[in-house]
């Protein structure tokens, strides 16, 4: 578990620094924090092969009360082949979860037989693969979850992130500090302008950080965020009025679904940033669509004020 924290702490400490520029027109920490990502891409899933085998790298599943703690991720087809890689990070973390779940629509595999053997060998250690009829892409994260597992801790994980071995233990111990907040590592700080308004997504600042329980902080659920069904307001599971109003920001929905129950977010201590998958051709992202030109995320952000503000008379962001 060591070398993956050992990799996170070099990455996260040149990334933090590569908009300072070294030696003239080099940037070194841009140079070292990308060639540093590239070797965790080549070493780890090497060190994870040959060490897969250990007694310490599997989950128990020992906890048969509420409260379990259940990781939760889903993915798709461009994905599916580096999964693994990301579900071993959250195999390998030193407070490990009862339950890791991911979530897999029968549209895109319709069987286990079409599925990795890599990714298909975690079953033996913990993994959980569930099917489920449709695609509500993103949205399975989630939305599945929450109704087999309403009573517990639920953190939401990304397809193609590896996670460092203290996400899980940092998220618990806040949570058990503060049981009644959203705890979160990777999100922004929502900016307004002079007269309150929430201004465009690309002006948030993006938190580096830890912070105290707020609601002015927006997560972003990939990045490791503990949350508990108990924390959301209502119209959580409501999956159709969710992809009309945030067809491809469930973060943004997520998010509105806490700020309408008045619940705060704490964002707790960690590397603050995240080290992504190198996936080959990858070229859906949703990031691309919802804060590059088109501003999706201001536009669904609208979609949700607009929605409550009719309903309840209330603008949620």
């Amino acid at each position: 578990m060591k070398i993956i924290s050992f990799f996170y702490k070099i990455y996260a400490y040149f990334f933090h620094r590569m908009p300072n520029r070294m030696f003239g027109r080099i940037k070194l920490n841009t140079f070292v924090a990308h060639y540093t990502l590239v070797l965790m891409n080549i070493i780890l899933p090497v060190f994870f092969i040959f060490t897969k085998n250990s007694k310490k790298y599997r989950l128990k599943n020992e906890r048969e009360s509420d409260n379990k703690i259940i990781v939760s991720l889903t993915t798709f087809p461009l994905r599916v082949d580096k999964v693994w890689i990301v579900i071993e990070t959250l195999i390998r973390q030193r407070v490990k979860p009862d339950l890791i779940v991911l979530w897999i629509s029968k549209e895109q595999f319709p069987s286990l037989s079409v599925l990795p053997k890599k990714l298909l060998a975690l079953q033996d250690r913990g993994l959980v693969i569930n099917f489920v009829e449709g695609d509500i892409k993103s949205y399975k994260k989630y939305q599945y979850v929450f109704q087999e597992y309403p009573d517990d801790i639920i953190i939401l994980a990304d397809d193609d992130i590896m996670y460092n071995t203290d996400l899980v233990e940092e998220l618990t111990k806040a949570h058990k500090e503060e049981p009644n907040v959203i705890c979160a590592r990777y999100g922004y700080k929502i900016t307004r302008d002079i007269d309150g308004n929430c201004q465009s997504y690309k002006e948030w600042e993006k938190l580096d950080h830890p912070m105290s329980s707020s609601d002015e902080v927006f997560f972003g659920s990939g990045g490791g965020t503990l949350i508990r069904k108990y924390m959301m307001h209502d119209d959580l599971l409501n999956i159709k009025l969710a992809q009309k109003l945030c067809p491809t920001a469930d973060d943004i929905y997520l998010n509105a679904m806490v700020r309408l129950k008045k619940t705060k977010i704490r964002f707790v201590e960690g590397p603050y940033t995240i080290a992504s998958v190198i996936i080959k051709n990858n070229n859906v992202r949703l990031a691309l669509t919802n804060i590059g030109e088109s501003l999706q995320n201001d536009v669904q952000i609208a979609n949700i004020n607009r929605h409550y503000l009719e309903r309840y008379g209330k603008v949620v962001f």
